[in-house]
């Protein structure tokens, strides 16, 4: 079924009922059905709260971060893919899992392009913990982290050669602005840098290679280091709207205008120094959860995974963490320094096939797909009992059915619980957040 951008209204309201169903899918990418029950009955204020503190953490956690540990030290990148799929699928705090999906996507964290993955692992594990800390707490980290510097084949930071790559890259996607246009912002911030160097997987200063020179980023002036960098974008009224797009188009909207309050409201709290968790989750609440207009993100691959995977109680597996991967988000690679692609690059009819083929693959009774979901179980077990139906719905559309296509939803009802499931996937209502 061909998926129209006139289903993509980007004009959404603060006023208006709230809709815990669309802010769940918004923030964590899946909706639980036993879950919307229960936060209907609350107050917008709960939800936002369940959101931001997930569920109680419980040993299956500490297990899955130890298997990714082990496969990250022996360097095995598909076993490795496999075990971050499964925490994101199984964790108890989804939305801090998708938070730190945001920043690889901003800072184009790619385990393929640093080629160490001790290294990209130690780097995800500290980004984690700071996933919804402040923007200059996260900041901070990331500039001074091997991993980084490694991303932007800048591995060695000579006094004598700066890396403009570095440079062109901040000025570019942190600060917004164009580097060719800016050639002196660029050499200020690689000559910053400079003295930095990664050796071994871990970050080494030499202050005699670092270029002490007064350098003018902005309306300041010094002779900064990357801590120092860090401090004057999270100051950066420039930088703090680039945040706030990104924020909009990875959450909220993949198409359409931004409206400019949104932008000048995130901004105005990120460069006040709110915890970037409270600021997103608020700011989904408000401009995703409220309102009968919508604002619509077209669903990744990983995410039309996660919105199946996680009601249904599926598994990642390493034959479905690949075909994930195949179908264009391999979690471990960012395909671009601007991130993963995006809104439009999705829709293509080759692209619609394959993600039928992902709902396929979870349905199928093989080992190496899990040994596939059992909807009615699934059912039953969100106190559904036996309305497998509209534990469908609940779990993969916010408003139903369109009316033209219920006799066809009836007719693949009678099929049993699996076709339906495909009828629903192929709506561009469920491929549209």
């Amino acid at each position: 079924m061909p998926m129209t951008m006139d289903q993509t209204i980007t004009q959404p309201t603060s006023a208006g009922p709230f809709h815990v169903a669309r802010c769940l899918r918004k923030a964590l990418c899946f909706v639980d059905p036993a879950q919307k029950r229960r936060l209907s009955k609350t107050s917008p204020e709960e939800v936002v709260s369940y959101i931001l503190k997930g569920e109680a953490t419980d040993n299956s956690l500490q297990e899955l971060r130890l298997l990714k540990s082990q496969s990250a030290a022996a360097g095995n990148v598909g076993l490795y893919r496999t075990w971050r799929l499964r925490q994101m699928l199984e964790s108890p705090h989804p939305f801090r899992e998708m938070m730190t999906l945001f920043w690889l996507d901003l800072f184009a964290i790619s385990a393929l392009r640093i080629k160490d993955l001790p290294c990209y692992h130690a780097f995800c594990e500290g980004l984690e913990e700071r996933a919804l800390a402040p923007w200059g707490e996260v900041l901070g980290y990331v500039l001074q982290q091997p991993a980084f510097l490694a991303n932007l084949r800048a591995e060695r930071n000579y006094r004598a050669m700066p890396n403009r790559q570095l440079g062109e890259f901040i000025v570019k996607y942190l600060m917004g602005r164009e580097p060719t246009q800016t050639q002196d912002t660029v050499t200020a911030v690689a000559r910053s840098f400079t003295g930095l160097f990664v050796r071994g997987g871990e970050l080494r200063r030499y202050e005699y290679e670092h270029d002490p020179a007064i350098k003018v980023i902005g309306r300041a002036s010094g002779d900064f280091w990357p801590k120092d960098v860090a401090k004057l974008l999270a100051e950066d009224t420039d930088t703090a709207a680039v945040l706030a797009d990104r924020l909009y188009r990875w959450f909220i909207a993949s198409d359409g205008d931004i409206p400019p309050n949104f932008r000048d409201s995130v901004a105005k709290r990120i460069l006040a120094g709110s915890a970037m968790g409270d600021v997103t989750v608020e700011a989904i609440a408000t401009w995703a959860g409220r309102g009968n207009t919508l604002a619509r993100r077209i669903k990744s691959p990983l995410e039309v995974f996660l919105a199946l995977a996680r009601p249904f109680k599926g598994r990642a597996t390493t034959a479905l963490a690949d075909l994930v991967a195949e179908l264009g988000w391999d979690l471990l690679h960012p395909t671009t320094y601007g991130g993963w692609p995006k809104g439009r690059d999705w829709m293509n009819t080759a692209q619609w096939a394959r993600r039928i083929s992902l709902a396929e693959g979870l349905l199928r009774k093989e080992d190496r797909f899990g040994g596939g979901v059992d909807l009615m179980a699934a059912a039953k077990s969100a106190d559904y009992g036996d309305d497998w139906p509209n534990f469908l719905l609940d779990a993969l559309l916010d408003d139903g059915v369109p009316p033209e296509l219920r006799p066809a939803w009836k007719r693949h009802l009678q099929r049993g619980p699996g076709e339906a499931l495909l009828f629903l996937v192929a709506l561009p209502e469920f491929q549209l957040s």
